[in-house]
């Protein structure tokens, strides 16, 4: 039950401070305007009070923590130190174990072969095809297989180990390079006529022939170009590897 106060002199607020101290005047001030608690408002300061029912109102309830009470100390949390690092023990070197030398397979040399042994592939014939649509050239080799080549459109014909370019007649100028090749007759290579022409073709005016290069007569760089003059300007071409017998085919069309 709360005590709604009508009118209250000074002397009810000293008799409140004398009994509850500085929290009984706080409360005092702080309940709803008008209301004390029957309490801390008496007959001795000639107020007049009054007894009303509050709603809700719990005269047992619990005061509330104390907001001018000094808190207690709060103790700082335990620092954990980090556990200690066991030593490393020295990484100690290992002599590393060589395998032993590979058996040679059946047929295989032991040591490779000198330079002098190596025998390029020879390019034995040449020639020039017509078909409908383009022009074939197709090159002939010795041996078993196609050497390596690249094909290219040069600005001029100019054979390698030589100081001035060759004539070639037509619009451009197609270079077919062959590696590890010979063109040397007494090894089997070609002997016909260079340039080579046909009277038939359409795309492809003539065909020259560069007599193989090689920087050092014991290194094995020995190559031959071949130059192919075209009637119009860089015409689309195609690379082929025939069999039966081994050739390789160069498409130019126009």
């Amino acid at each position: 039950m709360i005590q709604c106060h009508i009118s209250a002199g000074w002397a009810d607020i000293e008799s409140v401070i004398n009994r509850r101290g500085l929290a009984g005047l706080i409360a005092l001030v702080l309940l709803p305007a008008g209301c004390a608690a029957p309490d801390q408002l008496g007959p001795s300061g000639g107020g007049q009070v009054t007894t009303i029912e509050v709603p809700g109102a719990d005269a047992n309830a619990k005061e509330g923590p104390c907001m001018f009470c000094p808190k207690p100390p709060v103790a700082p949390p335990p620092v954990t130190q980090p556990p200690e690092r066991a030593p490393v023990p020295p990484t100690i070197p290992r002599t590393p174990t060589i395998p032993p030398t590979a058996a040679p397979l059946p047929g295989m040399p032991r040591t490779p072969a000198p330079i002098d042994s190596w025998e390029p592939t020879a390019v034995t014939d040449i020639r020039i095809e017509r078909h409908e649509g383009y022009d074939r050239i197709i090159y002939g080799f010795g041996g078993t297989a196609v050497p390596s080549w690249r094909a290219e459109y040069l600005a001029e014909a100019t054979p390698r180990g030589q100081p001035t370019a060759l004539q070639v007649r037509g619009v451009s100028i197609l270079q077919i390079y062959f590696f590890a090749t010979s063109t040397a007759t007494d090894t089997g290579g070609y002997s016909g006529p260079t340039p080579l022409t046909d009277p038939y073709a359409r795309a492809v005016t003539e065909v020259h022939l560069a007599p193989s290069y090689q920087s050092h007569p014991h290194s094995a760089d020995l190559s031959t170009q071949t130059f192919i003059g075209t009637s119009s300007d860089r015409p689309p071409f195609k690379v082929e590897v025939l069999f039966d017998p081994l050739a390789m085919a160069v498409d130019i069309f126009g």
